[in-house]
């Protein structure tokens, strides 16, 4: 993506040296950085026209209006990437965050820089909006009920703005916004782990080493494959298919993940996102071992 303005991180903590250690490891990355030391502090930021905020890191344990009460509040009104940095470790908590599409965890003290911005840079690659706002898109669509593209990043949001162009007006913006999230988790998954063939272990190694987006440019110039994307619009209703050309994975495993499996997994840096998406769809269905699924979302009557 070619950015044409620094990238800007809400960093919410009640800490102040944690909040201008995470600001300078951020500022050291190339982001530009606003800070608040609550919750409530930083709604009122989210709150003002043209904040300009990318992402929101945020700490739990906070007085006023805690990090989860925030990440509600982000996911009715914002729906920015969230990524939570904290040492606080909650089944409750945690499965909640979940439910309000907080997928990136930080643990406290951290001790790899490299991985915590790696994290960050993930999580802003979430921001869709921004995404299509600054990535030249305008090319011809073709048929108006399925699109093929490219193992491409810019591609990928080729597909997005093809989906959201077709569904425009059928949804409010704030729901428009969910979908076209959650509609995007499956196709990173298609063009990371289908395409370019970065499986779950991988992007860990990568991400901990902080060559996750090394390696992703390495392989998307050397993969000529393809990923389609299906679209049916029926009444309240939005189906919507992505194929791609890899062998496909062990789905089920993220479909069907316990309260236990995901604490377990919350010191990963990925693996989460799945889980989530599939939440919000009200179908989701599996073919051709993986490589290809069918999500189905029913709005209104």
């Amino acid at each position: 993506m070619a950015k044409t303005e620094k990238q800007t991180v809400l960093v919410v903590d009640d800490e102040e040296a944690v909040r201008e250690f995470l600001s300078l490891t951020l500022q050291d990355a190339g982001y530009a950085v606003v800070g608040a030391e609550n919750g409530k502090d930083a709604s009122e930021i989210l709150k003002k026209p043209g904040n300009n905020i990318d992402v929101i890191v945020s700490d739990l344990m906070m007085p006023v209006m805690n990090g989860l009460e925030l990440a509600k509040y982000n996911y009715d009104n914002n729906n920015l990437p969230f990524v939570v940095c904290t040492a606080l470790y909650d089944t409750h908590v945690a499965i909640n965050l979940l439910r309000y599409n907080v997928q990136d965890y930080v643990v406290k003290p951290i001790d790899n820089e490299k991985l915590f911005v790696s994290i960050v840079n993930v999580a802003a690659m979430r921001n869709i909006r921004k995404m299509l706002m600054q990535e030249e898109v305008e090319q011809s669509y073709g048929n108006v009920s399925n699109i093929k593209v490219g193992a491409k990043r810019n591609q990928i949001l080729l597909a997005i703005d093809w989906v959201r162009r077709l569904t425009e007006g059928l949804l409010s913006a704030r729901e428009s916004d969910k979908f076209i999230n959650y509609a995007h988790e499956f196709l990173i998954n298609s063009f990371e782990h289908g395409s370019l063939k970065i499986g779950e272990d991988g992007k860990s190694t990568l991400l901990n080493n902080g060559r996750y987006e090394q390696e992703l440019k390495k392989r998307e110039q050397t993969c000529d494959s393809k990923i389609s994307v299906d679209l049916a619009v029926l009444k309240n209703r939005i189906s919507i298919k992505i194929s791609d050309e890899g062998d496909g994975f062990d789905f089920e495993k993220y479909l069907r993940m316990s309260e236990q499996t995901l604490m377990d997994r919350l010191s990963l840096p990925n693996g989460r996102g799945i889980y989530i998406a599939a939440a919000y769809f009200d179908s989701i269905e599996y073919f051709d071992g993986g490589a290809s699924v069918m999500l189905t979302k029913n709005f209104g009557q």
